[in-house]
């Protein structure tokens, strides 16, 4: 199951949601996407959960979370998106996102609501 902070997040999911700040590692592929149409990406180190905000979660069937995804400040203009497969801290993948972007585009359509 899917879930978005802006349509619906359970009880049970958001207990989960770990604390902290965490060493990441990242896959070639997060890596390779540093180039990113908005600029060069610098990867942080850690995921302090103070400064970053979950914004996506997927839970598998026995309702334990697989992936979170994660925005934090990167710059002036943009946001860091990472997306997370938290207790190993692995990125899978990232992007910089503008701050002025309203996510009009957001088809809620995808996100469980139960």
């Amino acid at each position: 199951m899917l879930y978005h902070r802006n349509v619906f997040v359970p009880s049970r999911v958001q207990e989960q949601l770990p604390s902290g700040e965490f060493a990441l590692q990242f896959s070639r592929h997060c890596k390779e996407e540093c180039d990113d149409r908005y600029g060069k990406i610098s990867l942080p180190k850690t995921l302090n959960t103070r400064f970053a905000q979950p914004f996506e979660f997927e839970v598998n069937e026995f309702g334990t979370i697989t992936k979170i995804v994660y925005k934090m400040h990167y710059d002036q203009f943009h946001n860091l998106v990472l997306v997370v497969v938290p207790g190993e801290w692995f990125v899978k993948t990232c992007w910089l996102n503008r701050k002025s972007d309203t996510h009009r585009t957001l088809d809620t359509k995808k996100y469980s609501r139960r």
